[in-house]
């Protein structure tokens, strides 16, 4: 619905920096601030001093666009604003200016370029925004990639390394050591890269939404009569709000089409290689859950579609009350233009209570995946091969490997 609201715009942005004084953190008046603790670790932090509010005429750099490698790893150079917020309420003079190419008139400028040059392509709204969109922000989104799959090989390798360094304790070997630092430095490359990946990922979406959203607002400028008569406000708001919205979130749950198959795959070998065809009984309890879960996923977006459907109807009639007010209130329609509007927002609330319902279902569902999965394959050893194979090894792998399955069950 995004694409079909697109048309050519101009738009461009222009970010210009003074006062660049790189120093310490510092407080609202200037003052060096004690230093943290990240700052006793890794050295000084680059960043941009933030001037009293009263002396400043312009937004201050972003202090990430000059914070070290470190300092970004860590999300230290936060660290100003957030000792500016804990001196007094922030207000809207204290926030630092946007980081490049976070602007949404630098965004919509690059996809309203990409946008009329893929028009040479195809004519179709949908696959000339996903042109664009590529184009613009494919490389950082595929960067992101990289730090999701880092993320998630790391967490799928803290059950093999529990294994072996549980088996080392059982052997009284030398290497229990060893696996206890690779056990605490996966753990620390899982959280790292988990961040980061978080951060990049909400970053290329907000971007997107930003760009967009940009194009909308100067597309309804520029509308004609007719084409209001088409689009009105509140299907124009619900384009803006929620589509967009949308797309944002969607940047994150894209990776899942990769990451979730990796992950069960990795953690279904570790329990083959623990249970052996035991394991195929955790198999059969995922195939017998996903209709249901599919279900499930189909009747939460069938409730979201007439939720939306309503609270479209609900913005126009509220705007064409508001625009007529006058009249209303002269020919004292005010009851029906309360009640109309009262009966479009109890159906609203009514799909809403049921898409809730259904996202409760698939969170249940979710969350009774590697319960399910742990039962049935050890049920299944059990009758198989008896319980002297149990051992603590073989048992807290095993079930460090069925939890992580709830990660990817929950993205899918």
């Amino acid at each position: 619905d995004a694409a079909v609201e697109l048309d050519s715009v101009d738009s461009d942005a222009m970010l210009d920096d003074k006062d660049n004084n790189v120093v310490d953190i510092d407080d609202v008046d200037g003052n060096v601030a004690p230093s943290t603790f990240w700052s006793r670790m890794f050295g000084k932090f680059s960043y941009v001093a933030l001037p009293a509010p009263s002396k400043r005429e312009e937004p201050c750099p972003c202090p990430e666009d000059s914070a070290s490698l470190p300092s970004q790893v860590v999300f230290a150079w936060i660290d100003g604003l957030v000792w500016q917020g804990f001196k007094k309420p922030l207000e809207l003079i204290d926030l630092p200016a946007l980081a490049k190419g976070d602007g949404a008139a630098d965004g919509a400028t690059q996809l309203l370029h990409h946008w009329n040059n893929s028009s040479r392509i195809t004519q179709r709204p949908v696959i000339k925004l996903l042109i664009a969109l590529c184009r613009v922000y494919g490389k950082r989104y595929m960067a992101s990639g990289l730090l999701e799959f880092v993320s998630c090989a790391s967490l799928m390798a803290n059950p093999w390394i529990l294994r072996f360094l549980l088996e080392s304790n059982e052997q009284e070997s030398n290497m229990v050591w060893l696996w206890i630092v690779c056990l605490a430095l996966s753990y620390a490359v899982n959280i790292t890269f988990t961040n980061a990946f978080i951060f990049a990922i909400l970053r290329v979406g907000l971007r997107i939404k930003g760009a967009l959203t940009c194009m909308l607002f100067q597309k309804t400028l520029r509308m004609t009569t007719t084409a209001r008569r088409d689009h009105t406000s509140g299907s124009i708001l619900n384009v803006v709000s929620n589509d967009t919205d949308k797309l944002k979130d969607a940047c994150i749950y894209y990776h899942s089409i990769w990451s979730a198959p990796f992950m069960i795959t990795i953690a279904f070998a570790l329990l083959f290689y623990n249970m052996g065809i035991a394991a195929f009984a955790g198999v059969v309890v995922i195939v017998c859950l996903m209709p249901l879960n599919m279900l499930v996923a189909y009747f939460t977006g069938f409730a979201r579609e007439h939720q939306l459907t309503y609270t479209d109807a609900r913005v126009h009639a509220t705007s064409e009350a508001l625009q007529g007010m006058r009249l209303i209130k002269f020919f004292c329609w005010e009851c029906y233009f309360k009640d109309n509007i009262e009966k479009m927002r109890g159906k609203e609330l009514r799909w809403m209570a049921l898409s809730l319902v259904c996202l409760l279902c698939n969170m249940l569902l979710n969350e009774s995946v590697p319960i399910l999965v742990s039962v049935a394959c050890f049920t299944a050893y059990v009758f198989m091969y008896g319980s002297s194979g149990l051992t603590p090894a073989m048992v807290f792998s095993s079930l460090s490997a069925m939890d992580s399955i709830i990660f990817a069950m929950m993205d899918l």
